[in-house]
């Protein structure tokens, strides 16, 4: 069975400065048996988090194409995706 530390944590006091190989070390202690520590999203980088504010729609073609119009990133205020460029020359055709 998987657990995530961050649920571990709910259910019983960790200090934010355990680490991951220290809680199994002390599971195992404990007499439970851990098979495998593994490190999860710690290689994930340049993910911008945004709000989407707006949604446009493409109905001229056999499925309708959606694309994010406007979104809010969290500290630089309300921008156009670079994407919508291709969208709005298929919406011009």
């Amino acid at each position: 069975m998987r657990v995530p530390l961050s649920w571990l944590a709910q259910y019983a006091p960790l200090a934010d400065s355990v680490t991951a190989a220290e809680v199994a070390r002390r599971l195992t202690g404990a007499g439970l048996e851990v098979e495998t520590v593994e490190a999860v999203g710690h290689d994930i980088q340049g993910v911008v988090v945004g709000q989407v504010l707006d949604i446009e729609e493409l109905t001229g073609f056999k499925k309708p194409i959606r694309y994010c119009g406007q979104l809010r990133r969290r500290r630089q205020g309300a921008v156009r995706p670079a994407g919508g460029g291709a969208a709005r020359r298929l919406r011009d055709r």
